[in-house]
């Protein structure tokens, strides 16, 4: 007897598969023989006499068999030949569980099978006839079709539990999308096809690029992909990030059977992680045979071309006790750059434009202030960091006085910021490149009736590359030689001025009161920070002046001090000008690109073994192993660039000033005009960095499940076990990148960690109204999880829920959670690090009167007494710390759904479901407060100083802010509760175009979202984002989405037509109240897409398929400052057009 599994089960639940040949034991004494005479019957009724003549029991639904015919059956057999015998004409598949039940199946590859044999047979006949019309021995299978495959699929799907169940007999909503419908998407990825359902939103994907790291990521009602736990085959896969997210690019489409998606928290039942959901990919596992499998895709421009292709060969071994399969696979996905589409060809902002004169194509105006007229719209963007340099003054605010920025010649030139920015979108990629290998082995087999051992092995080697514009380099305090080889003589005269109150060495500063000269904090300073103060008649402070003139020369002398000279600055030059800021676009070295390698393997070794009837042993061990190389290249070292740009004269040569770097092969760099960086600068200057992350789970689980059949549990089902996880983690970063020398790139540091869970766990379910003839059904069920980590405290996750079925025709079920998530690794133990991040400070002189009176508050977080509101901030930006904390603790989740599936007999085939859910998450962990900003607010909006919000604020001697910290913390929340629907319809349309029955198959799902509540923390004003986008919302959130499916059925094939349907959505700066009429795009319109889909079958073996996605070319509306990437979020609107594919399958 070959031995399979029902792959629907989350755990190692062994199923006896009974062949559709007669299966043979190696040893004949164990066969158990049995004396059968079943005439020809209804299938129903021939599974109704084998029960009663075995003593089997047997699950299977009566009236869709009914509509079936079994073989008769005589004599004495072996039952598993006997019932191979019954259902060998017919689609439908046996299955025995560990508990000894039979579960009667249908299968798609059989019934397809039958279909093509029938026709054939049918074909042949009718010549042998001379074209007389046939009696009607053979029933066409598209005759006896009736939503059975859907059908039987739901009543056999169990995710959401790791008890035996029906998706429309369980407590929580669970959905399910199967091969079929995966294959009428054309997906080479199988986020393609997630994507297209309304209970996702769209986490990373081939889109991705910035943000993005290479990975494709499932986020389920848009609470994070960290709270949306993946599954392959119902147990843990590999992680492929420092959180523990999957990249569904390592799961491998050509083998997925179905995706089941459930709602909420479940991590009563599978553990950490499954705050908002679990996303299970149930892989085939039954091949046998040869397939072959290829695809191509191309947008209708004629690129981002996507191929693909996939092998598989499977086998019964040891007279079909087992079977084993070997699968290979290669992807390819060809890069496409924003530049390739007109809405992300320039970098575009929010602004005021000239009425009319928006570009059609690219969706720009002419910029126009509002004082003359202008109206809101978008303008073209771009970075200050342009390729001619542009120097800034010392405030920062804009070009500096007389050098602004350079020709190519190093002549002086005026920088416009409308027309010089740089416009760095044409570079980026709008469809990352992807070259994939992947292959899979797995195998089962029965060492005896009651004992069965599986392998499952996946290996996936997977490049994905981004791009970004050449490096922008924004430096500070840089020096120069005041004769510049590379300069102009006006430049060099500028550049002298510079020097006088930069580097130059300050002889004497006084005031005009004859004192020293201070900061408005009493300290002294440097020249170039100082400031003449202004004295009245009683030497009072009335004001000050600057001590340099507009054209950027100080208002100063060179000499000896004298009664003439106070209030003047003294300077002797030392030749080199410190430039107080610049910015710099390195095009010359090429655009930024990271090349992410990553090898993900995964390995599940199990065993069932059945005790008796109503009790069985479940045990396996998963391993999982991530290796990631991320190399980065063409950054720029601001080492490197500042010794190349501080030379020197030696020998008659200019060279680097540093006598360490010449020997380290520094070359003089030109940044001064586009095109002049040599080759020699741009090797010394350049650098590539690499980084690498290895990541390893263990999972070692057993458990007991089983039944009970004794009253007053009778009929009741549970599971018992115990299961042990260890996560370690280890990342080590190139010293560029852990210095914060990288210009290029964001800083990382080197990550070490791990930490173990152990845990106990259990379900019940309990029928209190056992299956009546009316229909009426009544069954509650539960499941609890304690689970000890070594990183923090105990956690406890429990769930309870019911399942009512008054009628035949209606049922409900509604279900509790409490669910946690545990802190990865990375938010544990990633060590601190700065960052440089907008933010206003409330004690400072700009924004003293925004809080009231806060006086005190100030002094006694380190404002000196008397200067709140009487010192300027050195810069609109505050430096943040952030990193990990080992002081973490789990965020928690209560989940409430609420369902209803209502069957008709008046409507023949029809069936509809409704599910309300409400989904609440606390002590969610993000920065503190959300963020730099939200830490100020908190604490100088309340009256505490000694709040976390306050102590996380550490000021410098004179007042400024010196660094805030924003660590990690439980302080978030989130709310979301909404409604999804489902509609199954199948009818019979008589007749037909290539069958004498052409069918329809019509299928809906949608969900209305109620809310989308954010909140950072206590105190921070918390958003309803259901219906917005951009600020403090991110990625839209529409209220209403729906994919609605219509396949029409004749003969070998059949067209699939799908509406994909997504509500406007409102940007989220109208949450603050801002008018809409000031918006430059205040709203998203809602989008309908349209996929045509084909399937037509060659003969028994080959099938033909393609299809175009977005058929009628939507495209996305440009968005400015509210954008995610590429001017909208091209990971939720489709942003290639219209996108066409072939495929062929072929068995043999």
């Amino acid at each position: 007897m070959r031995a399979g599994r029902l792959m629907g089960t989350l755990t190692m639940v062994s199923m006896y598969s009974v062949s559709l040949v007669p299966p043979v034991y190696a040893a004949e004494e164990n066969r158990q023989l049995v004396d059968f005479s079943i005439k020809q019957n209804s299938l129903a009724e021939a599974l109704l006499i084998f029960a009663r003549v075995t003593g089997e029991q047997i699950i299977f639904p009566y009236d869709i068999t009914s509509n079936y015919t079994a073989a008769p059956l005589s004599g004495k057999l072996a039952t598993n030949e006997a019932l191979s015998i019954l259902l060998q004409d017919t689609p439908f598949r046996a299955y025995r569980n560990p508990d000894n039940t039979i579960i009667i199946r249908f299968d798609k590859e059989r019934a397809r099978e039958l279909r093509l044999k029938q026709e054939k047979l049918e074909r042949e006949r009718r010549r042998e006839a001379r074209n007389i019309a046939l009696d009607s021995m053979v029933r066409s299978l598209d005759e006896q079709k009736p939503a059975v495959e859907k059908k039987l699929l739901e009543e056999l799907v169990i995710t959401g539990s790791q008890l035996k169940r029906r998706e429309l007999t369980t407590a929580n909503p669970l959905s399910i999308v199967d091969a079929e419908m995966i294959s009428t998407t054309g997906t080479v990825n199988v986020e393609n096809a997630l994507n297209r359902y309304p209970q996702v939103i769209p986490g990373l994907t081939a889109h991705s690029n910035n943000p993005g790291n290479g990975t494709v990521t499932v986020d389920l009602r848009g609470l994070g992909p960290v709270r949306t736990l993946v599954l392959v085959n119902g147990r843990r896969y590999a992680p492929s990030d420092e959180d523990g997210v999957v990249d569904l690019n390592a799961i491998p489409t050509i083998l997925l059977e179905q995706v089941e998606i459930v709602t909420g928290g479940t991590s009563a039942v599978y553990g950490s992680d499954a705050i908002s959901g679990v996303v299970n990919f149930v892989l085939k596992d039954d091949f046998n045979g040869f397939l072959v499998d290829a695809q191509q895709k191309v947008s209708s421009q004629g690129d981002a071309d996507k191929a693909n292709w996939d092998m598989v060969y499977g086998q019964e071994i040891g007279q079909g006790r087992g079977n084993f399969f070997f699968h290979i696979g290669y992807l390819e996905r060809e890069s496409l750059l924003q530049e390739s589409r007109d809405f992300s060809t320039f970098a575009l902002t929010d602004y005021y434009i000239e009425p009319g004169s928006v570009d059609e194509k690219y969706g720009f105006g002419i910029p126009l202030s509002p004082d003359e007229g202008g109206i809101p719209g978008l303008v073209r963007s771009g970075s200050s960091a342009i390729p001619d340099t542009l120097i800034y003054d010392v405030s920062g605010s804009g070009p500096y006085p007389g050098l602004s920025t350079f020709t190519p010649e190093g002549e002086i030139k005026t920088y416009d910021r409308l027309t010089d920015a740089y416009n760095y979108a044409p570079a980026n990629y709008l469809q990352v490149p992807q070259k994939r290998w992947m292959i899979t082995f797995g195998g089962d087999y029965d060492l005896s009736e009651s004992a069965n051992v599986y392998l499952q092995s996946i290996y996936v080697h997977n490049r994905v590359d981004t791009e970004l514009a050449p490096t922008p380099a924004f430096i500070g305090d840089v020096t120069v030689p005041v004769e510049n080889p590379f300069l102009s003589d006006q430049a060099k005269l500028a550049l002298q001025g510079i020097d006088w109150y930069g580097t130059g060495t300050l002889m004497q500063a006084r005031d005009s009161m004859g004192a020293l000269l201070f900061d408005l904090n009493g300290n002294p300073v440097q020249a170039r920070q100082a400031l003449s103060l202004v004295y009245d008649g009683q030497g009072n402070v009335v004001g000050s002046e600057p001590l340099w003139n507009d054209d950027g020369t100080p208002v100063a002398v060179v000499g000896v001090p004298d009664e003439m000279t106070s209030g003047r600055l003294l300077f002797e030059s030392d030749g080199k000008a410190l430039i107080p800021f610049l910015a710099r676009r390195f095009v010359e070295i090429g655009p930024r690109r990271q090349e992410n390698d990553r090898d993900t393997f995964n390995v599940v070794l199990g065993t069932d073994i059945k005790f008796s009837d109503h009790l069985s042993l479940l045990a396996h061990y998963n391993f999982s192993n991530y290796s990631h190389n991320e190399f980065s290249v063409n950054d720029i070292s601001s080492t490197r660039l500042r010794h190349a740009l501080d030379i020197e004269m030696v020998n008659g040569k200019y060279v680097c000033a540093d006598e360490a770097a010449r020997d380290d092969g520094c070359f003089p760099v030109n940044i001064f005009g586009q095109g002049n960086v040599t080759g020699a600068a741009a090797d010394y200057i350049s650098i590539d960095v690499l980084s690498k992350t290895k990541y390893q789970r263990h999972v070692a689980s057993l458990a007991l499940s089983g039944n009970i059949a004794k009253a007053p549990l009778e009929d009741m089902k549970y599971l018992i076990g115990v299961d042990w996880r260890r996560e370690s983690l280890r990342r080590s970063i190139d010293d560029y990148l852990s210095s914060d020398d990288s210009l290029g790139f964001n800083q990382s540091q080197n990550l070490s960690g791990a930490y173990d869970v152990v845990s106990l766990f259990g379900e019940f379910s309990i029928p209190l109204l056992a299956q009546m003839s009316g229909g009426q059904q009544l069954e509650v069920s539960g499941a609890f999880r304690f689970s000890e980590f070594s990183t923090s405290s105990s956690a406890v996750s429990f769930a309870g829920g019911i399942f009512w079925k008054p009628t035949k025709n209606l049922s409900f079920r509604g279900q509790f959670q409490r669910a946690v998530r545990a802190p990865s690794i990375s938010e544990l133990y990633t060590a601190t690090y700065e960052n440089f991040l907008p933010a206003s400070d409330p004690c400072a002189d700009s924004f003293y009167d925004v809080y009231g009176d806060i006086d005190t508050l100030c002094e006694t977080t380190g404002v000196p007494i008397g200067q709140t509101g009487k010192f300027s901030p050195v810069s609109s930006q505050v430096r943040s710390v952030y990193g990990g904390n080992p002081n973490l603790e789990e965020e928690h989740s209560n989940t409430f759904t609420l369902g209803a599936v209502f069957e008709p007999d008046f409507i023949e085939n029809f069936q509809v479901t409704l599910d309300y859910y409400n989904i609440n998450i606390y002590d969610m962990i993000d920065v503190l407060a959300g963020g730099t900003s939200n830490v100020l607010e908190l604490c100088y909006s309340g009256s505490d100083p000694n709040n976390p919000y306050c102590n996380a604020i550490h000021r410098l001697d004179g007042g400024n802010i010196d660094y805030v910290e924003a660590q990690l913390t439980n302080q978030g929340k989130a709310k979301t509760s909404g409604l999804d629907a489902q509609m199954f319809f199948y009818t019979e349309l008589g007749g037909g175009l290539m069958s004498n029955n052409d069918s329809l198959d019509i299928y809906f799902q949608g969900s209305f979202v109620f809310d989308y509540k954010l909140q950072a923390a206590n105190g921070l004003v918390g958003y309803d984002c259901a219906g917005y986008f951009g600020l403090h919302c991110g990625d839209p959130h529409p209220r209403f989405r729906f994919t609605q499916m219509t396949t029409w059925n004749t003969g070998p094939m059949s067209l699939t037509v799908r509406w994909r349907y997504l509500s406007g959505v409102r940007t989220g700066s109208q949450l603050s109240g801002i008018d809409p009429a000031d918006l430059a795009v205040p709203a998203l319109s809602a989008e309908h897409y349209f996929d045509l889909y084909l399937k037509y079958h060659i003969g028994e073996n080959v099938t033909l398929r393609g299809g175009v996605d977005n058929l009628f070319n939507n495209q996305p509306t440009p968005v400015g400052e509210s954008q995610q990437q590429a001017n909208t979020f091209p990971n939720f609107y489709d942003v290639l057009g219209p996108y066409m594919y072939f495929g062929v399958e072929a068995r043999f």
